[in-house]
């Protein structure tokens, strides 16, 4: 194979899924995103988002890191479940819910010693 080619996705492989579900998100339906900095509008709670998607499309774990740690000091997160998967083929739907489970596995594992609350929310 080519040295130039890129592996796709090649970070989640051999990742643990998700044992424990995470909650779902039941509060404001729009979040803002993890790129807005903290302002006077977070004084009761510090919330912010980011999107499954946005994860994946990282290829090593320093970028993965370096978004997460913009939110380290969150008092809520939620991750977005922006990749609906709408394919039939039952194998295309495993894998893709696996690398989902695998992602907030990494997530919920990277958070665990802060004093974060770790959320889900489907997109509306």
């Amino acid at each position: 194979m080519k040295s130039t080619y890129k592996l796709l996705g090649l970070f989640w492989d051999g990742r643990k899924d998700l044992e424990i579900p995470i909650l779902e998100y039941t509060g404001e339906t729009q979040i803002r995103d993890y790129k807005e900095e903290y302002d006077l509008f977070d004084s009761r709670d510090y919330i912010r988002s980011v999107k499954v998607s946005e994860l994946f499309r990282l290829d090593d774990g320093d970028k993965i890191s370096s978004i997460l740690d913009r939110l380290r000091f969150c008092s809520k997160v939620v991750i977005v479940l922006d990749c609906d998967i709408k394919n039939k083929n039952p194998v295309i739907r495993l894998f893709l819910s696996k690398r989902v489970s695998q992602c907030l596995k990494y997530v919920r594992d990277y958070f665990t010693q802060n004093e974060i609350e770790l959320f889900v929310q489907s997109e509306l």
